[in-house]
């Protein structure tokens, strides 16, 4: 199977989740420029994979390897300091396993021994304090959650970074 295939099942898969997620908002009338909206941006994702333009998935790429470097500096600074315990920082999700689209975001996670449930939130304000040095912005801290979540996105690529 083709990369391509995999990824037109994929977005389909997520269709049909979107489908089930907007059938009672279609009943109400309220849901249809959403949707369409919706599907815009499944066309305009799946569009380089259909038709075989290889310099906007490169585009991409280069983005996605431009905002990794910018988080491994932030890490290697926020160890220097001491706001982060020995560990390295992951990538998972779509950016991980090749099912990213144009408006995927960057799903990361810092791995350590020394990281617990209660450290959890000092290590992302580290990491928050730190973002707008590195290029991010549109900062948004969920510590209240059952898994602490930081949002943040790059300034030059508009890639959005989700941080646990």
């Amino acid at each position: 199977m083709s990369y391509t295939n995999i990824v037109i099942k994929y977005s389909f898969c997520l269709l049909v989740l979107d489908l089930v997620k907007t059938k009672k908002k279609m009943a109400s009338g309220g849901a249809k420029s959403s949707y369409t909206q919706f599907l815009q941006q499944i066309d305009k994702s799946l569009k380089p994979y259909i038709t075989g333009d290889s310099e906007s998935i490169a585009q991409q790429e280069d983005r996605a390897a431009s905002v990794r470097k910018s988080l491994d500096a932030l890490i290697a600074e926020a160890k220097e300091i001491g706001g982060l315990p020995p560990g390295e920082l992951n990538v998972f999700g779509s950016f991980s396993n090749g099912f990213k689209t144009g408006g995927s975001d960057l799903d990361i996670v810092y791995i350590s021994e020394e990281v617990s449930q209660q450290n959890a939130v000092r290590i992302l304000q580290t990491i928050m304090n730190l973002a707008d040095k590195y290029g991010f912005d549109n900062i948004t801290k969920i510590f209240q959650a059952n898994v602490p979540i930081l949002k943040f996105s790059d300034k030059d690529s508009g890639i959005e970074v989700r941080a646990f």
